[in-house]
């Protein structure tokens, strides 16, 4: 099966408005946020503690412990990100555990996290279109090298072993031309 096509930053924002208002409205649109501007996996967004955020360098970083292949990484984030992120934070207060929570009090599932973006494609899309996760990742890693990072940033910034992995994002997306020319430049 061919993945979902990358969303786009007006499909982002129809998306944010879809999460609705409230404490739920406010942690479902930094769950997005987190996913479309850190690049995360779904897994490792549902074990990220309130302790993983921290201020780096005057902006916020998300540490990323938990990764597939064992190899952590720092992430920072814009300021919109930052900014829902805040949000959702001053809803949600500063006791320990998991950063994203479900009612009972714990740490949200990859599961859970397909069927919020099933659900809100349905709210955006009336069901024309997919969405999960991972296309997030994906759009993450293609604005990257189109904002001028070379691949080997985006290597890192994805936390994949090997570099095959990660022109296997841009390639597979159908971004085979910006792959090349972000290999053949040296730094942004």
């Amino acid at each position: 099966m061919k993945p979902a096509p990358p969303v786009t930053p007006e499909d982002v924002a129809r998306l944010l408005e879809a999460c609705g208002g409230g404490a739920r409205g406010a942690r479902n649109r930094a769950i997005l946020v987190l996913l479309y501007r850190a690049g995360l996996r779904a897994r490792e967004l549902c074990e990220l503690e309130l302790g993983d955020l921290a201020e780096q360098g005057g902006g916020q970083v998300v540490r990323v412990e938990t990764v597939k292949g064992g190899r952590p990484r720092v992430v920072g984030l814009d300021d919109k990100a930052r900014r829902l992120l805040a949000e959702f934070l001053a809803r949600r207060g500063e006791d320990p555990g998991p950063l994203f929570r479900s009612r009972t009090g714990r740490s949200l599932t990859p599961s859970y996290l397909r069927q919020l973006c099933s659900l809100l494609a349905a709210r955006v899309w009336d069901g024309s279109r997919r969405l999960h996760p991972h296309c997030f990742r994906h759009t993450y890693a293609i604005e990257l090298v189109a904002a001028g990072f070379n691949i080997r940033e985006v290597q890192q910034l994805l936390g994949h072993r090997r570099l095959a992995s990660t022109e296997a994002y841009l390639v597979h997306i159908g971004a085979t031309d910006t792959v090349a020319a972000a290999q053949q430049r040296g730094d942004w």
